[in-house]
């Protein structure tokens, strides 16, 4: 009805040779980690450390349509700063990623971690406060810092909740 139809920015992009995978293809890979754990709870740490070097490898070797790596490289770190009278923890994350060879650029957004991939930077579990994938690239560095203060449990419904306020900060 009259509207005008323009090209989107991901053909226009593509017409310009600026992007890979804009016909789709298979995108196998393997992913290989090693990962260093002290952490004294996985769901809710309260001190310890956790390392994780993981490097992901898609090759036409696999299957795959593609030929890149990726590298990931973090460390979290906890610690309670009332020791056993209570529960205050800091908690801090830093994260380095790198990425070599032809990324489709659908899978350019994969931060790949041993214990489950996450996406681009934005989101929860990058920099909250941006939409997930807000920036991509080649490399990518973030850091996340909390201050966890536990004020309160209760058991409700056969479930234990704890009440928590988390002042955080998140660098990108």
């Amino acid at each position: 009805n009259g509207a005008t139809m323009q090209p989107t920015r991901l053909f226009t992009d593509h017409q310009a040779g600026k992007i890979t995978g804009f016909g789709g293809g298979w995108d196998n890979a393997l992913k290989l980690g090693l990962t260093f754990d002290t952490r004294d709870f996985e769901p809710d740490p309260a001190s310890g450390l956790m390392l994780q070097a993981v490097g992901r490898v898609s090759s036409e070797a696999l299957g795959s349509a593609f030929n890149y790596q990726q590298l990931t490289l973090s460390a979290r770190g906890y610690h309670n700063l009332l020791g056993n009278s209570g529960r205050l923890i800091l908690a801090g994350r830093v994260t380095y990623v790198m990425q070599f060879g032809d990324v489709p650029f659908y899978s350019a957004p994969v931060i790949p971690f041993t214990d489950g991939d996450a996406e681009g930077l934005g989101g929860h579990a990058t920099l909250r406060g941006f939409v997930t994938d807000r920036f991509v690239g080649r490399a990518a560095a973030y850091a996340n810092g909390e201050l966890r203060w536990s004020f309160g449990e209760r058991v409700l419904w056969n479930q234990h909740l704890r009440f928590m306020l988390v002042p955080f900060v998140d660098a990108g």
